[in-house]
């Protein structure tokens, strides 16, 4: 999935896993017929910690795997895009929060590890967000954060994020944005110098 930073969708996880739902539904559905219910565990972290609150949906997601209409409506409660109380008492479940997301596309991504699929993510035009909001690029700064904190449960896949400094300084100020997203991303930044005509 390659696309611009958003500005009304600055949240990095929700933005991601809506896009696995958009452009990976099938690969999913697939990847989760092929597992057993203990890779599904491991999927899911064995359901300890921050994974816990989300055990009862995916039990549920693996228990109907075989159901195509029923998959889909449940891959949809995941993502959020169906996320009313009403949506998730239908089938018995408690709604889930978009902080729970987070775990929901830890495990989508590696269900389709599991099966030998990895995701090349990249979010272009990231000064769009700076140019237009302050606080947009700060959220999107801090869901970043959040994004790669949780990269320790994701198996495989890859983040690329793009930015032109518009400014003609060298490098990208995060330390001035998010001094704690620029502690963890320090050494995998790279900075291209502008192409100069000879």
């Amino acid at each position: 999935e390659v696309g611009r930073a958003r500005v009304e969708k600055y949240g990095v996880v929700m933005f991601i896993v809506e896009s696995l739902q958009r452009k990976l539904y099938e690969k999913i559905k697939e990847a989760l017929r092929q597992l057993s219910s203990e890779d599904v565990q491991r999927c899911c972290h064995n359901y300890e910690g921050s994974f816990a609150p989300i055990s009862n949906y995916v039990q549920y997601l693996f228990s109907i795997k075989e159901d195509d209409d029923k998959v889909k409506n449940a891959i949809q409660l995941g993502t959020g895009q169906l996320y009313t109380k009403r949506e998730f008492e239908k089938v018995n479940l408690q709604p889930l929060t978009d902080y729970n997301r987070h775990e929901v596309l830890v495990f989508f991504l590696n269900v389709l590890a599991e099966n030998g699929d990895f995701v090349l993510i990249c979010i272009d035009e990231l000064e769009k967000l700076q140019e237009r909001s302050k606080v947009r690029f700060q959220n999107f700064l801090t869901s970043l954060r959040e994004l790669i904190d949780l990269s320790s449960y994701i198996n495989g896949h890859m983040l690329i994020v793009a930015m032109t400094d518009t400014a003609g300084k060298t490098g990208i100020p995060l330390e001035s944005y998010n001094p704690a997203l620029e502690r963890r991303i320090s050494q995998y930044t790279y900075s291209l110098d502008c192409i100069k005509k000879d």
